[in-house]
């Protein structure tokens, strides 16, 4: 019973992968071969860009090492482009 129920759930999640992997090949082609890098470098930058404003550590990393620490941590280490 649990073999069902596990496999039927990975089928589901599957499933899902292959559509959003179809639907991002999808995108790629909409936006053209030349747009890629920006694409990309957009995406990237929202998502660092957003980490730094919510990471969720950041409350327990203030108490533990101060918030001149943390910020720095956050800001240059952890989600930091130019690695």
């Amino acid at each position: 019973m649990i073999d069902q129920y596990v496999y039927d759930a990975f089928c589901e999640y599957f499933d899902v992968y292959l559509e959003l992997a179809q639907n991002t090949f999808t995108v790629l082609q909409e936006i053209g071969e030349g747009d890629h890098d920006s694409a990309i470098d957009q995406g990237q930058n929202y998502y660092l860009n957003y980490r730094k404003a919510n990471d969720p550590a950041r409350p327990m990393l203030k108490s533990l090492f101060g918030e001149e620490f943390t910020e720095r941590l956050i800001g240059k280490i952890l989600f930091n482009k130019e690695k």
